[in-house]
């Protein structure tokens, strides 16, 4: 199963929500890129990632990526493209 065939009929769905929420209308087509998530989810070869050689570099920040996400989420349902639930 593919995201992009999976969602592809789904822009009914979204603009129904868009409704009952009083969300920004956003198109639908472009609001996620269910390609990139097919690429992502679906890699026909392991990843690995070494975070070692840019530590050596000097860049040693790090970012909560649970709370970076749910920040993500905030600002998008702040401008009304998400709804809050």
């Amino acid at each position: 199963m593919t995201l992009a065939k999976q969602m592809a009929d789904k822009a009914p769905l979204w603009s129904a929500m868009v409704a009952e929420h009083g969300l920004r209308d956003t198109p639908y087509d472009k609001l996620v890129g269910w390609g990139f998530g097919d690429f992502i989810f679906n890699t026909e070869f392991d990843v690995i990632s070494d975070m070692g050689k840019i530590r050596r570099a000097g860049f040693n920040e790090t970012v909560d990526s649970g709370a970076a996400l749910l920040a993500a989420i905030r600002r998008l349902q702040d401008k009304k493209v998400l709804p809050r639930f």
